[in-house]
């Protein structure tokens, strides 16, 4: 397998086995959907944000994210507060039920992970670090069009980096 075809279709085929594999012992803490584990773990991040922010980050419509925050704050795990520089800017952050949810899926993820990298050497765990960090650092730098640096990902090529 040596062409980026071949690679991505693979990559294809098993990161929905590995994200499944990971997040399955995950939804059973609070009783939320992944989606909204996401959206606890983004306010965990910066604390407190506008839905429309918070839309942004997550590259989702606004009518979506105001569903998820309304089903979230129907929930107890979030809370709009006004926003002190502004009054007329409402904010929404997490309770402290969404914080200890939180708190419960980070512990619940590093425990997934602890078991699911036990029997990987210590300098593979090191690589597989290093390209997560770099996909994710590849991903924040995308714009809302899928490309990067402006040029189109599959003209990527050469000594670009």
């Amino acid at each position: 397998m040596s062409s980026r075809s071949e690679i991505t279709k693979e990559i294809a085929r098993l990161f929905p086995k590995i994200i499944s594999g990971v997040q399955s012992p995950l939804l059973h803490e609070g009783n939320l959907s992944m989606s909204q584990l996401v959206l606890l773990m983004t306010l965990h991040e910066v604390e407190t944000a506008s839905i429309s922010e918070i839309a942004r980050a997550r590259k989702v419509s606004l009518p979506t994210i105001t569903g998820m925050v309304e089903r979230l704050i129907q929930a107890g795990q979030v809370e709009r507060v006004e926003d002190p520089a502004d009054r007329r800017r409402v904010l929404v952050r997490l309770t402290e039920k969404g914080k200890k949810t939180v708190r419960t899926v980070i512990a619940a993820i590093k425990r997934r992970w602890i078991v699911i990298l036990c029997d990987i050497p210590k300098a593979d765990q090191m690589v597989f670090l290093q390209t997560i960090r770099r996909i994710l650092d590849l991903l924040e730098g995308e714009n809302a069009s899928g490309v990067r640096g402006g040029k189109k990902p599959e003209g990527r090529r050469g000594g670009a980096k």
